[in-house]
């Protein structure tokens, strides 16, 4: 299993950490994290990748850049 950072996942994926962090805190389907600690959080890789799939689904979304601003 790969843990990502919040700035590694918006590398990974080509986003911005602020939108990975609005992703963490959307109401319906929030992308899915754990705490690391007191003061850091992990995000793992296969699940971001599949929250991404089922949001794009789930939206109609093809391109990515879409996902930011829906």
């Amino acid at each position: 299993m790969i843990y990502l950072s919040e700035k590694q996942a918006a590398e990974h994926i080509g986003v911005s950490r602020a939108t990975v962090i609005k992703w963490m805190n959307l109401k319906d389907n929030p992308l899915p994290y754990f705490k690391w600690g007191p003061r850091s959080i992990r995000i793992v890789q296969e699940e971001l990748e599949q929250w991404l799939e089922q949001y794009r689904s789930e939206k109609k979304i093809e391109k990515l850049a879409d996902i930011k601003s829906a």
